[in-house]
């Protein structure tokens, strides 16, 4: 009874398992096994046909889940009998080692292939490592413009059955880059809504602010409900014919792989972040940076990001070593003169005028500091290296001197390497 039971219940959309039915399923055999052999044995009263029933039980598990290990432990923590251990053991890998021998596949893998679900192994196949990710995708890839015709879009949908589109746009040099992933689900809402459709097919403010309009809950459809059906949703000629900016709903964020990835390294991914599609890429022609754990730190970032607001991201490093160069030319100047010294930071709205001779009266380390920074770019690691040479050079004072004024949110934001120039000479000639 409990098996039929459950064979009709299972796999519906109905709160019903098949654990505890397959334990009394078990159970049901093994006492009838119990009771066959206190018949053909009359009289003994050392037949215990519970012990039959619990044995049965665990052969069940390991015969129909390849349970092996838990449904020890599981049926020893039912009984406290460590006196089972032995035989509950014997019969559950004699009932594992029959179900693998015969080929039939445990009951949950089966309804898996059943209901086709995607479901990865842990380990991919050896022969995915010779197969490249261009190789295995999906071509022609299915995309679209920023700007989209409504009848194309739903025309692509009807006809695919894709969670994600690829969404492209022109840069400023005239090509096309992708600009993000839209899902499936999010284009049935704004096609179902109507909201975001303009007559023209040029990029307006107008999409950003209807984009505002729309709330994450209406994208987000619970599982107990039936997913919208494209195929019911009737748009008209003229409808069809306007244009839908996905530019404010893609995810700029999305995961890419270049297309001579192997395969195996994309089958890792999918397993590890649980994706549902992957973008390939042409190879790449350039890197423009290298992240580490190390630049993952708190610290790290925090220095990073306050060096890129106090100086500028295009000539922080230029600027930080030529900030300590000019300190230390104004403090040299007016160390020879007898005078107060002039912070940098009063100097850096005075009138220009020649700052070669205030320059040259820097270190010769400061200089070669503030050189090596200028090879090497705007790059945090070459700009802190460079920064502290000059530091390094100039002493303990002068060291922390720089190290307030490069922390100087207010003032950073403003030096250029041409304002320091000038703040060199006003303060040159202040002091005479």
């Amino acid at each position: 009874m409990f098996f039929f039971l459950a064979v009709l219940s299972y796999g519906v959309a109905i709160p019903t398992g098949l654990f505890v039915p397959s334990i009394l399923c078990g159970a049901a055999y093994g006492r009838l096994v119990g009771v066959f052999v206190a018949d053909m044995h009359p009289g003994t009263h050392a037949i215990d046909e519970g012990t039959y029933a619990l044995l049965g039980a665990a052969s069940f598990l390991g015969g129909c889940m390849r349970m092996t290990v838990a449904t020890c432990v599981m049926l020893l923590e039912l009984t406290s009998n460590l006196a089972l251990l032995p035989m509950m053991m014997l019969v559950t890998l004699v009932a594992k080692a029959v179900g693998d021998g015969t080929g039939v596949k445990p009951v949950y893998e089966s309804l898996i292939e059943l209901k086709q679900l995607p479901y990865l192994e842990p380990h991919p196949h050896s022969l995915m490592r010779h197969i490249t990710a261009v190789e295995a995708a999906g071509q022609p890839a299915v995309t679209f413009a920023r700007v989209e015709r409504v009848g194309r879009i739903l025309e692509v949908l009807r006809a695919t059955l894709h969670n994600g589109f690829a969404v492209t746009g022109a840069a400023g040099d005239g090509e096309q880059h992708i600009m993000g992933i839209v899902l499936r689900s999010q284009l049935v809402v704004l096609l179902r809504t109507r909201r975001c459709f303009q007559p023209t097919m040029f990029v307006s403010e107008v999409a950003g602010r209807v984009a505002f309009s729309y709330q994450q809950s209406d994208f987000v459809c619970p599982i107990s409900e039936a997913r919208p059906d494209i195929h019911g949703l009737q748009l008209s000629e003229q409808e069809r014919a306007m244009f839908l900016d996905l530019g404010p709903y893609v995810n700029p964020s999305y995961y890419v792989v270049q297309e001579d990835t192997s395969l195996a390294k994309v089958y890792t991914l999918f397993r590890a972040l649980g994706l549902r599609h992957l973008a390939v890429i042409p190879r790449a022609s350039n890197v423009v940076g290298v992240i580490t754990r190390h630049d993952l730190l708190g610290s790290s970032l925090e220095s990073t990001c306050l060096e890129q607001l106090t100086l500028g991201a295009g000539a922080a490093g230029l600027a930080k070593a030529l900030r300590g160069t000019v300190q230390e030319a104004v403090d040299a100047y007016q160390h020879q003169r007898g005078t107060t010294p002039v912070p940098l930071s009063t100097v850096l709205h005075s009138p220009r005028s020649s700052a070669a001779a205030a320059v040259n009266m820097a270190g010769p380390a400061s200089r070669s500091a503030a050189a090596g920074t200028a090879r090497a770019g705007s790059g945090p690691v070459a700009s802190a290296a460079a920064w502290n040479a000059a530091g390094h050079a100039l002493g303990s004072s002068k060291g922390a001197t720089i190290s307030r004024l490069a922390g100087s949110r207010g003032e950073g934001g403003s030096l250029t390497p041409s304002r320091a120039a000038a703040a060199a000479a006003a303060a040159a000639d202040s002091g005479g």
